[in-house]
C-alpha cells in the first residue's frame, strides 16, 4: 500500500495471465483497495477512527464524537435491491442439499469443440495448453457426465455443448435462486464475490476467510481442468499451490474431485451462514437508518 498524499494507492502486484489469481483478481471486479482496508461491518462503532485513517475503508464512513462506523444508510436503492437478492441466494443456497456429481466438466464444456462449432469463441480468461487431444476433450463432455448448476459457468458453454448438461433448460440467470447448490465449487469460490462487494458492511475477517476459500477453490477447478500446468509456475510468494492433474476423465480421478469438493464445501458452510448473518444485519441497519 502506498500513500499518494491524502489518497491511498493500492496495488496488488499478479500476473493477469496467471490462472488462478486471473480469475479472482480480474474476473471478479472488484477494488483491490478493499483487500487493504479494514472494517468491522455494518454500525459498529470504531473508538478513536478517523475518516482519513489509510487503514479504513473511506467508503459510507460516519464520523461521530469519540469514532465513527460504516453507516448502510447510506446505500442507494438500487443497490440495496441487490444486496437483498444476494442475501435471499445466499439463504435459499444454503437450505439446499449439496450436490457433488458435476466432477469439475463445466472447465471442459467450456473449451467443447465439435467439428461444426470449430468457431466457438474460446476462454479470454485461459491462453493455456491442453494436456488432452481437442477428440479427447470432447467425449469427456459427451460421455453422459455433464452435471453443471451455476449460470456463471454455463453462460460460457458453447451452443453445443448447452444439450449435454444434464441440467434442463439450461441455467440462467432468471433460475440461478432455484438452481444454486452449497457443494458447487464456483458457487462457494462465490463467497468472496459477495463479501468483497459488500464492504465496508462486511467484517474484514469473513472477506478474508472467503478469499482463501476461493483460492483453494480455484486452485481445484484449474487442477481438475483439461488445460496443461506442468509449464506454469503456481508459486505465489509463500504460496506453492499443487499442479499436479485431478484427471476427471477417470474413475479414480472423479473421486479424488468429489472428496476435495466435500471438503471445500465443509469450510464453507459456516461461512456462508457467517456471510448471511452480515448481509442481513447490513439490511435491517440499512432499514433503521433510512431518512424519511
Amino acid at each position: 500500500m502506498e500513500n499518494e498524499g491524502d489518497e491511498v494507492s493500492v496495488k496488488l502486484h499478479h500476473d493477469p495471465a496467471h490462472p488462478i489469481f486471473n480469475f479472482i483478481l480480474e474476473y471478479y471486479g472488484f477494488n483491490h483497495a478493499d483487500l487493504h482496508r479494514y472494517s468491522p461491518g455494518s454500525c459498529i462503532f470504531l473508538q478513536g477512527a478517523l475518516a482519513d485513517d489509510p487503514r479504513l475503508h473511506r467508503k459510507a464512513f460516519v464520523a461521530a464524537e469519540g469514532g465513527g462506523f460504516f453507516d448502510p444508510g447510506l446505500i442507494p436503492e438500487k443497490r440495496l435491491a441487490w444486496f437483498k437478492w444476494i442475501a435471499e441466494l445466499l439463504r435459499v443456497t444454503m437450505d439446499r442439499e449439496p450436490s457433488f456429481k458435476c466432477f469439475g466438466l463445466h472447465e471442459w464444456a467450456m473449451l467443447y469443440r465439435p467439428a461444426a462449432d470449430e468457431d466457438a469463441p474460446v476462454s479470454r480468461f485461459q491462453q493455456l495448453r491442453l494436456r488432452l487431444s481437442q477428440q479427447e476433450l470432447n467425449m469427456v463432455v459427451e460421455a453422459g457426465l455433464l452435471s453443471c448448476t451455476h449460470y456463471d459457468a454455463s453462460r460460457h458453454f458453447p451452443h453445443s455443448a448447452l444439450p449435454l448438461n444434464a441440467i434442463q433448460p439450461p441455467p440462467s440467470k432468471s433460475r440461478r435462486l432455484n438452481l444454486e447448490q452449497p457443494g458447487c465449487v464456483h458457487t462457494n469460490m462465490d463467497l468472496f464475490k459477495w463479501a468483497v462487494k459488500a464492504v465496508p458492511f462486511i467484517p474484514s475477517d469473513i472477506v478474508r476467510e472467503a478469499l482463501s476459500i476461493a483460492i483453494e477453490a480455484r486452485v481445484l477447478d484449474m487442477r481438475a481442468s483439461p488445460y496443461d500446468l506442468t509449464k506454469v509456475s503456481l508459486q505465489r510468494g509463500s504460496a506453492d499451490f499443487d499442479a499436479s492433474p485431478v484427471r476427471v476423465e477417470t474413475a479414480g480421478g472423479r473421486e479424488d474431485y468429489q472428496l476435495m469438493q466435500w471438503a471445500i464445501h465443509r469450510r464453507a458452510k459456516p461461512l456462508r451462514e457467517r456471510l448471511l448473518h452480515h448481509y442481513e444485519k447490513m439490511l435491517t441497519d440499512a432499514a433503521g437508518r433510512r431518512r424519511p
